[in-house]
């Protein structure tokens, strides 16, 4: 598959402060990426440089074959790079499609059947209530049995590891309406859920 999205050597510094050193990796076009790491690690600031809310200091960033790295959020989201923030606030009077419309037509400038096949395209990979997504997450997590198969983490096959071990690599579950203790770091709340 070809490579959609391509950091290379990003830098993004506050003064002394660095919140992105060298950040480099490619996404092919089919691949999912998940991002993890305890507060401050700079999950937001790559986010933020991704989808040019942000300017990097140094480095490039590259779309679809395209140096994006000078433009700004508004191109980028026409582009395609957009970004979802943690706390959505949908048009609870629309149905979730209706929803993902907004989106695909607002965020990524589509029309028509293209706004329409993206989001019936999108909503089918997020998959509809009792669809397993919870089922595959837990058995990411070492919550449940994962049947035959491996999942493959670091190089190695995670799939048969006890839910403490892999919480310990951060891969963890937090069950919806699970409270956090603030007091603590990410990850030992997600020791805790184990």
């Amino acid at each position: 598959m070809s490579t959609l999205l391509k950091l290379d050597t990003l830098c993004k510094a506050f003064g002394a402060i660095k919140v992105a050193y060298d950040l480099s990796y490619a996404v092919r076009r089919g691949d999912a990426l998940g991002v993890i790491g305890p507060n401050g690690a700079g999950k937001t600031s790559m986010f933020n440089l991704i989808t040019g809310t942000m300017r990097p200091n140094s480095g490039s960033l590259t779309f679809d074959g395209r140096n994006v790295t000078g433009w700004n959020a508004a191109r980028r989201r026409h582009a395609g790079i957009a970004q979802s923030f943690q706390v959505p606030q949908p048009f609870s009077s629309m149905t979730v499609f209706e929803n993902a419309m907004i989106t695909a037509t607002k965020s990524a400038g589509l029309a028509g059947r293209e706004a329409e096949r993206l989001c019936l395209e999108v909503l089918a990979i997020i998959g509809a209530n009792e669809a397993g997504k919870t089922t595959v997450i837990r058995s990411i997590t070492g919550l449940s049995y994962s049947g035959p198969g491996q999942i493959g983490y670091g190089g190695q096959d995670i799939s048969r590891l006890r839910a403490d071990w892999v919480a310990g690599v951060g891969r963890a579950m937090m069950p919806k309406g699970r409270q956090l203790f603030s007091s603590l770091t990410v990850r030992e709340n997600l020791m805790i859920g184990a």
